[in-house]
Order: structure tokens, then sequence, then C-alpha cells
């Protein structure tokens, strides 16, 4: 468990959690839940009071039965330890909390809360969460960086909001990912792409544009030695580095050059295109786009896609 993760445990009143805690010392009925490889002693009232499927939980359940065999959730336990403190946060701590600048913390906490919530059905919880998160993640002149973790957990909601009404929240978590990509952005992401590999890999949008600034990066970015690309990665990019090249994306020796014209300026706004995530006007955030990319980001992905190519793999 990472330093992050044992300091939330101890936010979310951790007595309460693991073991003999507050709630059951006052005489609230409580209930064992397995998370990963860990058990926690929580009270059946405060996992209750915004959450449908613990509600529905309880009502199924024979008495004493949540004591003798702990109930297993499945999920992750930094979005786990999130929600927990959410339920068990006193009117100081949450004061706390809100009044402090943003963060890549403070965002990583209300986005591991948001996916908790979504799963036990804590519908607004969930939102409310989700529009705080990218409110900090998007306003102007943001003073802290997006990693991988977060970016994980972005993804993550991207993909639990992808097909819903709502599909503003799936771009915009794609587009913070990307941006945070981009060469001129300060932050791990832009100076190691390779970083956010692995938890791009089921969202081809981003995948795209991860592997496009990777290989942007050039010849002093050792991706074909480096051990976190697997086989699959390294084939993707060979044939998006000659697909690329074909367009003039970037000059190389050794593939063949053609004519690719540069925008009038690097800055304007991404241009709408049949296929490509959108944000919707409304939004007066937008990511920054490298420019070679600029007019096709929702077509990126076929240039590395190996499957149109017949390698014979």
């Amino acid at each position: 468990m990472s330093s992050s993760d044992l300091s939330l445990l101890s936010g979310c009143m951790s007595l309460a959690a693991v073991g003999l805690g507050v709630d059951e010392l006052e005489g609230d009925e409580t209930i064992q839940l397995k998370v990963g490889n860990r058990l926690y002693r929580v009270s059946k009232s405060r996992l209750s009071l915004r959450s449908p499927f613990f509600r529905g939980l309880f009502q199924l359940l024979k008495v004493g039965e949540g004591d003798r065999t702990p109930i297993s959730l499945e999920v992750k336990e930094p979005e786990w330890l999130a929600y927990l403190w959410f339920i068990h946060a006193d009117p100081l701590a949450w004061d706390i909390f809100s009044t402090s600048p943003a963060s890549t913390e403070k965002c990583a906490r209300l986005l591991g809360l948001a996916l908790a919530a979504r799963l036990f059905l804590a519908v607004e919880v969930a939102q409310w969460a989700v529009d705080e998160a990218l409110e900090m993640l998007t306003q102007p002149g943001q003073a802290f960086y997006v990693d991988a973790e977060l970016s994980r957990l972005l993804l993550s909601v991207a993909s639990c909001y992808r097909g819903s009404a709502d599909c503003t929240i799936t771009t915009i978590c794609q587009d913070v990912v990307c941006d945070a990509l981009h060469p001129n952005r300060p932050g791990e992401l832009s100076e190691d792409p390779i970083r956010v590999v692995e938890v791009a890999r089921s969202n081809k949008f981003v995948l795209s544009h991860v592997y496009f600034y990777i290989l942007l990066k050039g010849q002093n970015y050792d991706w074909m030695g480096d051990v976190r690309i697997g086989p699959v990665d390294r084939v993707r990019l060979l044939c998006g580095a000659y697909s690329l090249s074909l367009q003039n994306a970037w000059a190389t020796s050794t593939f063949p050059e053609f004519t690719f014209s540069r925008p009038a300026s690097s800055s304007a706004a991404q241009p709408e295109e049949a296929g490509a995530p959108l944000v919707q006007a409304a939004s007066t955030w937008h990511p920054k786009v490298h420019w070679k990319i600029m007019a096709a980001r929702g077509e990126l992905w076929k240039h590395f896609d190996e499957q149109l190519w017949d390698l014979g793999l």
C-alpha cells in the first residue's frame, strides 16, 4: 500500500474501518467486508446512507451473516479507501478537505470516490465527485500535474460514462490525459509517456495519443529497449512510425516523405470531425493538442492498428 493510501486510510477513521471501531463501540451494527487482502469492519448505517446497493444487500443478509463470513467487494483499494473516507469524514475533516488547494491527490480522492460510488449505486455522490474533480483539472493556470495514477482514475471514469447520456464526461477525462502528454506540459507524462501505456490500453483513443507522443520524443527516447513496452506495443509503434511518415508527420531518413502543411495557428481550437470525441460547445476548456495531429485525432488509432496491416502475426 502506498503512503498516500495509508494517509487516506488514517483519514477515514481507521478504527471504524479495521477491527473494533468507533461505530461498534457506540452500538451501531457493523459488517465485515473484504477488499483485496484486507478485512474491514464498517458501520451498516454509514454504508446505507446514500447507497441503494448496500441497503439492498443488508436486506438480503440473514442476521449475523456478515460477521461469520466477510463479504467480498470487487473494488480497487484506492477507490474503496476514498469511499470509506467520505462516509466517515466529520464536519471538520470535510471542511479541511474542501477548502484545501487543488492538487493531484485531491482529484485522485474525488475520482476514486466517484468510481466506488457508481459501483455502489450512489449516483448523486458519483456525479458530484466527478464534477468537483473535473472543475479543478480544467481550471485556468492549473498548478498541479496529472500523474499515472490520476490518469488511471480518469480513464476508469471515462469508461464508466461512455455511452451514457452525458458523454461529455468521457471526452473531458480522455482529453485531460492527452493534454498531460503534450511535450509543452510539465509533469511525468510528458517527460515519460510510456508510464501511461498500461493504464490506457483499453482506451484506443488515448492509447493512440500515447503512442504518438512516444514516437515524437525522437531517438533519445529509447522505447525499443524499454521493458515496459510489450511486443504488441512494439508492433503498433513500428506500424505508426511508418504510416505517419507517409504523411510526413515528422522528418525521417528511413521512410518516404510527403507534403504535410502546418495549420496557420498551432493554438487553434480542435476542429470538429466525424468520429472524433468532442467537448461540447458549452465547455470553455480545450486540451493542448500537438499541431501534427490536431486535425485528425479521431483517426489517429488507424496509424497504429496492427490489424489493418497484413503482418501474418
